[in-house]
């Protein structure tokens, strides 16, 4: 993966999710598919933080 200019702040990821607890968790629900691709985690969440600021996420709540 080339290396990518833009970089993704907390800041930005805390505006989807207002709670980090909440971010963490989301995150690692997203990460765990793409772990199983057999990727380097800075590219796994690299994606998985692009995929949250994309809104390529839906969320539900119970």
């Amino acid at each position: 993966m080339k290396k990518n200019n833009k970089n993704i702040t907390v800041d930005e990821l805390l505006e989807v999710f207002p709670n980090k607890y909440e971010l963490a968790i989301a995150c690692g629900k997203i990460a765990r598919s793409e772990y199983l691709e057999g990727e380097e985690k800075y590219v796994v969440m690299y994606k998985v933080f692009k995929k949250i600021i994309d809104k390529e996420v839906i969320i539900k709540e119970l």
